[in-house]
């Protein structure tokens, strides 16, 4: 017999099982013999159960990865001085934990994939979603619960903060995020300034420009974010030697998210935000430039800041590592006529040929089943359903 948290909290800690094969608690501890279970249970594995959990370790699939402490601390602080009442945590479990625990004025719904937090939590502080594709497992009673979370009192702001996998899709988290905005626009009859929700977004500094075209308003922060049970991505003798390359995307103007002075940030005058202790200022540049924990250089033929580890190189026209293969990189060149300067679809070698018409793939998330069958027969696609939305996908 299956218990929920409620029931659990009433027991005593010798009386508490957790069955970890069934991924649930248990009333009968002889019926899970066999299994691996763990009793008795701490009331502080019932507020943190990312303690409990082994973090899941298909690294293709669904690997888990939890903040530090520290981390969390500080993301915290960012969330509550943005003036957030009302927090979104999208697969960043421990977040949500800090944030239900500690004496804190904010509600917190957890929405993530790993069902194993049914067990933790009730809706609705708990349900399961697909942050790819903005998909509640639990159907239109979780989407009730969902959009109920978001209705607001006069000022009151919702936030959200996310911690996807770092090989998804930007676009796809970037449509999640618009679409709980929306949900939040239709619930509430108003308008958004910047189209989007509060967010925090934790992702490597090296996804900048994807995030920020798919996301105009977005900010980078210098914060780094380390991981507790990742080696490259935390401080110590295995972590990388300019620290964790994981930082936070927000559209929150940095200016108003101090960061911890006592890890090295200090706040910068002239750019009026709080970066990292080697993000130096440069005054050609008007700007703090650096963005991979090391202090960047500025070139004056590139008129810009590099990574130290670049030198300009005249016949390839840029900055580049020393050892590079000269005069193999350059701009994009046309497919049509091997000219820099414009894509092949603006080439003067097209004029009069019929360009495609089809829908990119982006295009057809979301699309009715009409539109998805009619691409099908034209292309080499499968496609499936998920709740009352479409998807495609290419057949290889």
């Amino acid at each position: 017999m299956e218990l929920n948290i409620s029931q659990v909290r009433q027991l005593s800690q010798e009386q508490r099982i957790y069955c970890f094969d069934c991924q649930s608690f248990v009333k009968d501890k002889m019926m899970h013999s066999n299994h691996k279970h763990l009793s008795p249970v701490s009331d502080e594995f019932l507020n943190y159960p990312t303690r409990l959990l082994s973090p899941l370790e298909e690294s293709k699939k669904e690997a888990q990865y939890f903040f530090t402490q520290e981390s969390v601390t500080t993301i915290v602080n960012m969330i509550e001085k943005a003036d957030v009442k009302k927090l979104l945590c999208i697969g960043a479990p421990r977040i949500h934990e800090k944030v239900v625990n500690c004496k804190s004025n904010i509600q917190s719904v957890l929405l993530d994939i790993d069902e194993r937090y049914r067990s933790f939590y009730e809706p609705p502080t708990y349900l399961p979603f697909n942050m790819f594709n903005h998909h509640l497992f639990d159907g239109k009673e979780a989407v009730s619960v969902l959009r109920k979370f978001l209705e607001c009192q006069e000022n009151e702001v919702v936030g959200i903060v996310t911690d996807p996998p770092f090989g998804g899709r930007v676009e796809l988290i970037s449509n999640t995020l618009t679409w709980i905005s929306h949900q939040w626009m239709d619930v509430n009859g108003t308008q958004l300034d910047s189209h989007c929700l509060p967010f925090f977004w934790i992702f490597p500094y090296f996804m900048e420009q994807h995030i920020s075209s798919s996301l105009p308003s977005t900010h980078m922060l210098d914060y780094k974010i380390n991981y507790a049970n990742h080696d490259s991505f935390s401080q110590g003798k295995k972590g990388r030697k300019h620290g964790s390359p994981v930082r936070i995307f927000t559209n929150v103007s940095p200016s108003l998210i101090p960061l911890p002075a006592e890890e090295g940030y200090r706040f910068c005058s002239l750019c009026r935000r709080w970066v990292s202790q080697e993000n130096k200022h440069c005054s050609l540049c008007n700007s703090c430039t650096s963005k991979d924990g090391r202090t960047y250089v500025h070139c004056n033929t590139c008129n810009r800041c590099v990574k130290p580890s670049w030198k300009h190189c005249d016949k390839c026209q840029r900055c580049c590592l020393t050892d590079h293969p000269c005069g193999l990189i350059g701009p994009p060149l046309c497919k049509s006529c091997k000219q820099e300067g414009h894509k092949w679809r603006d080439c003067h070698l097209r004029e009069g040929k019929q360009i495609s018409k089809r829908k990119p793939l982006d295009d057809l998330i979301g699309s009715s089943k009409k539109e998805c069958t009619s691409a099908k027969k034209k292309r080499k696609l499968s496609i499936t359903h998920c709740g009352s939305e479409w998807y495609v996908s290419e057949i290889k």
